[in-house]
């Protein structure tokens, strides 16, 4: 990295630094490890990224994935055509309900004569 990069990174640094400060209200003293803060995190991203050395490896043969019996297929019985919705009947009792059945009457309860049904 040449001198002109590392001194523009050294302003941005200052003005991410004083930015950082003034929005968050931050002392005089927090101001070097801000810049140093900003700083790292700039030439982070400026420098590319290093390999790391990886250990030689053994030459080995891939292993074969194991094979799977096919599954047979499961037959299915035809579908039965499905009969036609019947319309349920209408009751209607002797009130109009509709339910086939009169309603209470003290009179019904105790099963006199001449009651309603």
């Amino acid at each position: 990295m040449s001198i002109s990069e590392r001194a523009d990174i050294h302003r941005m640094a200052t003005k991410i630094a004083l930015s950082y400060a003034r929005s968050h209200n931050e002392t005089f003293d927090a101001f070097p490890q801000l810049f140093r803060t900003a700083y790292h995190g700039l030439l982070s991203c400026a420098e590319p990224p290093q390999e790391a050395a990886v250990p030689a490896r053994r030459a080995s043969v891939p292993k074969a994935a194991p094979v799977r019996a096919p599954v047979p297929a499961r037959m299915t019985p035809p579908a039965k055509p499905k009969a036609a919705a019947k319309p349920a009947p209408q009751r209607t009792g002797i009130n109009g309900t509709g339910r086939g059945r009169p309603t209470w009457t003290p009179a019904n309860a105790l099963g006199k004569a001449g009651t309603r049904r």
